[in-house]
């Protein structure tokens, strides 16, 4: 089923997309249900706020996931494949809070830079105020998940170790995301991106079973061959990670870090609340090499320089260090990436 009419009433094509203006959600999302089909990969949609970007996503789901209205006019599909509809949630916190976002927020988030990781087709919804924070590279999210399996050995201490790598917390009782917890021969853990806990029950040294379970009334609501572990937070306190952090934090900010507490509860390995907008400090910038990372980077500096005008001059300092750090190593690619920074920030109308 065409949900636009083929007419010049409609104008369809990317050099059109400019004159969809003015519509209601529910008109908007059939015209980006039509783009997204047309697409080789997937579509972001970038909305105003958090409120706009879940209406939008409500319907899109409506003509993208299954509804008959999406398919034929008997009900199926017609050979229009579901493609997923996937919001971006905002953290909804202030920029430099003390607190860090609900740990649902950050489940949902962590989820979906999974799915980016391995994206070709479907539907991005993101408020603009997510587009405009920096993300964690798919290098932390693959680097720092790990699947669990029924019938596979497991060490518990080197899976409760990997966890803690990994940001999760060890209690008594699993509640939240990014929580487990071990009672003899049995773990509880709370996966980001999920939507109930699983108990991991042994048999010897294998997994015997992996349960998902209610964490109000502890009973067991359904079984599950494998699970996929997800990092517990969008930012590394590994060793590596601490060590990044340390460094550009001395090198960004002109102050004693043996007086800055943020900076001595990471250095403990501690994840600090509001530690979420120090992002930036623990991933490469413009050394990224993995798409499509290092073209946000860059583009994004790029079209800082060209659009800048008069508000460059105050931030020039903070691309000294990166574009420093980014040459000494000494890739090509990278080196190359640089020097058209600089040859922007030399030509720029400041």
């Amino acid at each position: 089923m065409t949900l636009l009419p083929d007419t010049p009433l409609f104008p369809a094509g990317a050099e059109h997309f400019k004159d969809w203006r003015g519509l209601s959600d529910g008109s908007l999302a059939a015209v980006l249900t039509q783009v997204a089909r047309s697409l080789d990969g997937p579509l972001v949609v970038a909305a105003p706020g958090s409120g706009r970007a879940q209406q939008l996503a409500d319907a899109l789901s409506f003509y993208l996931a299954g509804n008959p209205v999406a398919g034929d006019a008997t009900g199926g599909t017609g050979g229009a494949p579901d493609l997923p509809v996937m919001l971006f949630p905002d953290w909804e916190t202030l920029p430099y809070d003390l607190f860090s976002p609900h740990q649902d927020i950050v489940s949902d988030r962590i989820r979906v830079l999974n799915w980016l990781r391995g994206a070709r087709a479907g539907v991005l919804v993101v408020p603009i105020n997510t587009l405009m924070q920096r993300l964690a590279p798919p290098s932390h999210i693959g680097g720092n998940s790990f699947m669990l399996r029924v019938g596979e050995a497991f060490d518990m201490e080197r899976t409760r170790s990997q966890l803690v790598d990994c940001g999760y917390r060890q209690r008594d009782n699993v509640y939240e995301h990014g929580e487990f917890a071990v009672r003899g021969a049995i773990m509880d853990v709370f996966p980001m991106g999920s939507t109930q806990p699983f108990r991991v029950e042994l048999f010897d040294d294998d997994i015997e079973s992996l349960r998902l379970f209610d964490p109000e009334s502890q009973r067991s609501t359904g079984q599950v061959n494998e699970i996929n572990l997800l990092p517990a937070a969008e930012y590394p306190l590994s060793a590596e990670g601490i060590r990044r952090f340390r460094t550009a934090f001395r090198d960004t900010f002109d102050v004693d870090p043996r007086h800055v507490p943020l900076y001595q509860d990471v250095s403990e390995g501690i994840a600090a609340p509001g530690l979420e907008y120090y992002l930036p400090l623990f991933f490469d910038g413009l050394r990224e090499q993995e798409h499509p990372y290092d073209f946000l980077s860059l583009e994004g500096t790029i079209n800082m320089l060209d659009r800048g005008g008069s508000k460059i001059l105050p931030v020039v300092p903070q691309l000294i260090i990166p574009i420093k750090v980014a040459l000494n190593t000494r890739i090509p690619l990278v080196m190359v990436r640089v020097l058209r920074v600089l040859k922007k920030l030399v030509l720029a109308d400041i």
